[in-house]
């Protein structure tokens, strides 16, 4: 195994490829929490493959974020949706944290988004 960052978002991609059927992708869009609905509203997933099974990916610990990846035609565009990711705040480094958009790279796209809800998801107050 090695420590190469860019290796191992290379294999991620190969493997991505595989699980997909797709040998290149064009857009990657990254979802921040609670980002789901909107990854349903692109389109429907030809493919969905869990981030462990691409390796590289770590586990992601925070609320909201679902540990896959969907492929899914938007136009003439091939798109994955990552529908989680992880955070320094985590613990971890930061060749981990940006795996995902190393292999969105390496996987063909050339534009990626970026999306977050920072402030913008809380608990729902009960009524009082």
């Amino acid at each position: 195994m090695t420590d190469d960052p860019f290796a191992i978002a290379e294999a991620s991609a190969a493997q991505l490829a595989f699980r997909t059927g797709q040998q290149t992708h064009d857009v990657a869009v990254v979802l921040g929490s609670g980002w789901t609905p909107a990854a349903d509203a692109v389109g429907t997933a030809e493919t969905e493959v869990p981030l462990a099974e691409l390796g590289g990916f770590p586990e992601p610990t925070v609320a909201g974020h679902t540990p896959t990846v969907r492929s899914v035609t938007v136009g003439s565009r091939k798109v994955l949706l990552f529908l989680g990711r992880v955070h320094l705040y985590e613990g971890l480094p930061p060749a981990r944290v940006v795996h995902g958009v190393r292999t969105a790279i390496m996987a063909g796209c050339r534009t990626i988004v970026l999306t977050n809800a920072a402030g913008g998801i809380r608990t729902p107050e009960p009524d009082r």
